[in-house]
C-alpha cells in the first residue's frame, strides 16, 4: 500500500495473506498461531522530502533485500492513494517501472469497518520492529472530538498522522 507524499511523508507498507497458519513470536515473548488469511503489515518506508523516483529506487531495494531471504518473493500489486498523478506517472516511466493499480474506493469508513472486521477476528498483525511508523500512526489514530460548528466529519478519524494507516487502508 503507497501513500505518495512530499512535505509530508510517503508512507509505504508491505502486507502479506498468509494462505497457510503460521507459528509466531510476538513482541512480548508470547508464542501464537496466525490463521490462514490473515494480514501481516512486515515492513515499511516512511520518508518525506523525497523525490518520487527516488523513493521508487528504495522500493525496488527493499524486493531485492526481501528477495535475499526468500527468492521467489515477489509484489503482487501496489495499491495507492489515486490523488497522486505526477508520482504515478513517474513510477510508470521509471526503470525498472512499478506499475500501479488501485480497486479501493476512497470510502475511509468502508475500510475502517473492513479493518475493523480484521482486528476483531485476530486476522490482522504488525511487525513492530520492522514498522515502528505504522504502530505508531494507528495508535495515535482517532476520531475528532465532538464541538459545534465542527469541520472535520465526525464519522472519519482526523487527517493527521496517518500516512502509513492510508497506505494501509489503500493495500
Amino acid at each position: 500500500g503507497i501513500d505518495f507524499g512530499g512535505s509530508n511523508p510517503f508512507g509505504i507498507i508491505w502486507i502479506q495473506r498468509l494462505n497457510y497458519e503460521i507459528d509466531v513470536t510476538g513482541a512480548n515473548g508470547v508464542d501464537r498461531r496466525l490463521r490462514e488469511g490473515t494480514m501481516v503489515v512486515f515492513d515499511e518506508i516512511y520518508k518525506a522530502e523525497i523525490a518520487p523516483s527516488a523513493l521508487c529506487d528504495l522500493v525496488l531495494q527493499r524486493i531485492s533485500y526481501w528477495r535475499s531471504f526468500f527468492p521467489t518473493f515477489r509484489v503482487n500489486k501496489f495499491f495507492y492513494d489515486v490523488q497522486a498523478k505526477g508520482a504515478r506517472l513517474e513510477w510508470a516511466h521509471h526503470q525498472p517501472p512499478i506499475i500501479l493499480v488501485n480497486y479501493a474506493t476512497k470510502d475511509v469508513q468502508l475500510h475502517i469497518s473492513y479493518m475493523k472486521g480484521l482486528f476483531e477476528d485476530n486476522k490482522f498483525w504488525f511487525n513492530v520492529s520492522r514498522c515502528p511508523m505504522t504502530c505508531q500512526e494507528f495508535e495515535s489514530w482517532h476520531y475528532p472530538d465532538q464541538r459545534t460548528a465542527m469541520v472535520d466529519s465526525p464519522d472519519v478519524p482526523v487527517k493527521d498522522f496517518d500516512h502509513a494507516v492510508d497506505a494501509t487502508r489503500y493495500g
